[in-house]
């Protein structure tokens, strides 16, 4: 039987279509795949505070590393996927509070995964700073105290006693060890009013009914390295109420006209056959003449009186009785005011008599 030979260009080309082209040649001969580094995208992974929590304890988290990506904490058993916040380029923010059922040891075991351009990285949270790539020393070391800003009433201030005073301040301890809520004391004139306060990590409020007068706050607060700030300030509570015992303010004062009758307006209706009383109001100490005359058909009967107005410009005149027998009728009344210095002014003022 006749074998057949191929040569081996011959058994490539039918191999080829096969993809099997690649073995043909020798091992030696094919490239390896390049091997690429990855960079490392979490510098560093923090968490304050650290040691002793509690239920209640807000927890922060921090990691530096590589910018624009997407970072989370995860902690086991407790809560997993807590996304934090790039506050800034490559600096990653978070905060967890802590539930009474959350198991504390787990916070030491945190992690935090960066992701970025497909890259993946996972970093466990560390205990202490190493000194190494410390690029915020404010999260191993704490040596300077809160802040108490934003204290309400105001020094100095003045508020109205309607209403329960508020008084409180706000506290920041960003980025150090975090403010110890054990440690804060509220004074309100010398009384310690902490446990009717509703106190927060940021904050410390109280409301009272305060009696009017000048009252002192001062609060302490220490953080959890042991640092302590103390505020001290103080207001006025004013009485707005009105006191009843006071007599009542004096009218408004009347302004000043050279003359005028009060007892009587235009068309005003009188009896004139009854003595009638002018009275009004002119310079003071001037001489004042009233003249009042029935218009009548005939004989008019009329009178006049002469008098002087006191040192604050009134005066009353007693007029007496016309006797006109009329049931109905027109009166005049000429009014002349004659001030100790000045020219005389007057005042004309028609009547109606009915009876």
């Amino acid at each position: 039987m006749k074998k057949n030979r191929y040569s081996l260009p011959a058994v490539a080309l039918l191999l080829l279509p096969l993809g099997l082209a690649g073995v043909a040649g020798p091992a030696a001969a094919q490239p390896r795949p390049a091997v690429v580094a990855q960079a490392s995208l979490i510098e560093r992974f923090v968490m304050r505070p650290m040691g002793r929590l509690k239920a209640g304890d807000e927890v922060r988290f921090r990691v530096n590393g590589a910018a624009s990506g997407r970072a989370s904490v995860d902690i086991p058993g407790v809560a997993s996927g807590i996304l934090l916040q790039e506050t800034r380029p490559g600096v990653y923010e978070g905060s967890y509070t802590i539930r009474r059922t959350d198991n504390l040891d787990a916070f030491a075991q945190s992690t935090a995964t960066l992701q970025r351009d497909g890259l993946r990285q996972v970093a466990r949270v560390e205990a202490r700073g190493n000194g190494r790539n410390n690029r915020d020393d404010r999260w191993d070391r704490d040596d300077r105290p809160p802040q108490i800003s934003g204290m309400t009433p105001a020094q100095h201030e003045s508020v109205s006693e309607r209403g329960r005073v508020r008084i409180g301040a706000r506290l920041d301890d960003e980025g150090r060890s975090g403010v110890d809520r054990d440690s804060i004391r509220l004074r309100v004139d010398g009384r310690d009013v902490t446990r009717n306060a509703r106190i927060t990590d940021d904050a410390v409020e109280y409301a009272e009914d305060m009696r009017p007068g000048r009252h002192t706050a001062e609060l302490t607060v220490r953080d959890r390295a042991g640092n302590e700030a103390r505020r001290d300030w103080s207001f006025e509570v004013r009485n707005d109420a009105p006191d009843r015992r006071a007599s009542p303010p004096p009218p408004p004062p009347v302004a000043f006209v050279p003359l005028a009758v009060t007892s009587h307006g235009p068309q005003a209706v009188v009896n004139v056959d009854q003595p009638l009383v002018i009275r009004g109001r002119t310079f003071p100490d001037a001489v004042v003449r009233v003249e009042m005359k029935a218009m009548m058909l005939g004989a008019s009967p009329s009178a006049e009186q002469t008098v002087r107005a006191d040192p604050r410009g009134y005066f009353e005149a007693r007029m007496p009785a016309l006797d006109t027998r009329q049931p109905s009728l027109r009166v005049d009344v000429t009014v002349t005011s004659t001030p100790p210095q000045g020219n005389p002014v007057g005042q004309q003022l028609t009547l109606r008599h009915q009876r």
